[in-house]
């Protein structure tokens, strides 16, 4: 099985939501899947997760949207696969 190429989403949860909030917000390539079946592609910044729910909360800095994204629904993170 080749690993080269994935992420786990143990490790996405310590990149996307860091424990120290006073640096700037970090730009993310996510892929992402909704409810409804449809992919959604884009550059975002994550402004909060929540672990009970097992969610984040996306921002598109270019249109102002925040969307919540399960984080199973997470199909890729710059390029690399998620991996549950």
């Amino acid at each position: 099985m080749r690993m080269k190429g994935v992420i786990f989403l143990k490790a996405i949860r310590h990149l996307l939501d860091p424990a120290d909030k006073r640096g700037p917000l970090k730009t993310w390539n996510v892929v992402f899947c909704t409810l409804s079946g449809k992919v959604v592609k884009g550059k975002v910044v994550c402004t909060s997760s929540n672990f009970k729910n097992d969610t984040f909360n996306f921002k598109f800095p270019e249109s102002g949207e925040v969307r919540t994204v399960h984080a199973k629904l997470l199909l890729s993170l710059n390029g690399k696969e998620v991996m549950l």
